[in-house]
C-alpha cells in the first residue's frame, strides 16, 4: 500500500531490514525459549521506538524489517542507528540469566513518482545491504 501511494503521489520511503547477529549460537546455547524471549524483546523495543505511520513487522526466523513512510535515508540511519544501539544494551533474562544480543541493519531507500518504485526492489537493496553489515563484523548499519 506504502509504496503505491508513494508512487502516486511522491516522497520518500525508507525501507529497513534487522537481523539479530549469531541468533542460532544463542537458540543452541540458551535454549529456544530463551531465543523466543529475545525475538520479543526485540519486537517491543521496535514497537516502541517507531512512529505510528511507520510499519514494523517479524520478516523472518530472526530478522524484522521497518517501513519509514516519508523519510529520508539520513533519517532512517539515524534511526537505525539508536535502534542498533538500543539492542546492544538490552538485556533478556531466561532462568536468571542474562543474555545479550546485538543486531545488524540493512537499508534501502526511495524517491517515489510515476510508478518507478518496486517494493522488491526496496527489500533486495535492504537485504543486500543486510550483508554489506555482517561481512564488515556485524552489529553494524550499512546502506
Amino acid at each position: 500500500k506504502e509504496v503505491s501511494r508513494l508512487n502516486r503521489y511522491g516522497g520518500s520511503i525508507a525501507f529497513i531490514i534487522l537481523d539479530l547477529d549469531r541468533f542460532k549460537d544463542l537458540n543452541d546455547h540458551f535454549g529456544h525459549l530463551a531465543g523466543d524471549k529475545a525475538l520479543a524483546a526485540v519486537g517491543a523495543l521496535l514497537r516502541s521506538r517507531m512512529r505510528v505511520s511507520d510499519i514494523v513487522g517479524r520478516y523472518g526466523g530472526e530478522e524484522f524489517c521497518i517501513l519509514l513512510v516519508d523519510s529520508e535515508l539520513a533519517e532512517a540511519s539515524l534511526i537505525a542507528e539508536d535502534l542498533r544501539k538500543r539492542i546492544e544494551r538490552l538485556e533478556v533474562e531466561d532462568s536468571g540469566k542474562k543474555i545479550r544480543i546485538t543486531a545488524s541493519f540493512g537499508i534501502a531507500w526511495a524517491r517515489g513518482a510515476d510508478g518507478k518504485v518496486e517494493l522488491e526492489h526496496l527489500l533486495s537493496e535492504a537485504d543486500r545491504a543486510l550483508y554489506r553489515a555482517k561481512e564488515a563484523g556485524r552489529n553494524r548499519v550499512a546502506s
